[in-house]
């Protein structure tokens, strides 16, 4: 059950190695990790502070999971053919970047917000 692949738009069970499926757990956990490892790395580069990175990992997770229901909606679709995995790779990267920014931090500002007001106020380290 762990290791079984769905259909995302039906959450039916699709074979392996079909597109427009989302992991039950390996892909998931995955693209989790991967999205921890990053915003780690970037809170230890002092890039980023752990509420933003928090944000990062959960714009990520939000644009994987738009990313698996646009390839079941839409991929391989009459009409569609344009849409390949590099187009809805770069929706994926997209969708993440115009979110998290959009994400309210703890306090209750945007991270554009925090972003713009570190550069005005000349504390900004980038």
């Amino acid at each position: 059950m762990w290791l079984e692949q769905y259909l995302v738009t039906t959450f039916k069970v699709v074979p392996k190695g079909e597109r427009s499926k989302l992991s039950s757990f390996e892909g998931t956990l995955a693209g989790l990790l991967a999205s921890i490892l990053l915003a780690s790395i970037g809170c230890i580069l002092g890039e980023i502070n752990a509420p933003e990175a928090v944000i990062c990992v959960i714009a990520s997770q939000i644009a994987n999971v738009g990313e698996s229901i646009i390839g079941a909606a839409l991929q391989e679709k009459e009409g569609f053919q344009w849409l390949n995995n590099d187009v809805v790779n770069v929706i994926n990267i997209s969708v993440g970047s115009i979110l998290a920014p959009s994400i309210p931090s703890i306090d209750g500002q945007s991270m554009t917000r925090c972003s713009i007001d570190k550069l005005s106020d000349g504390n900004y380290n980038g």
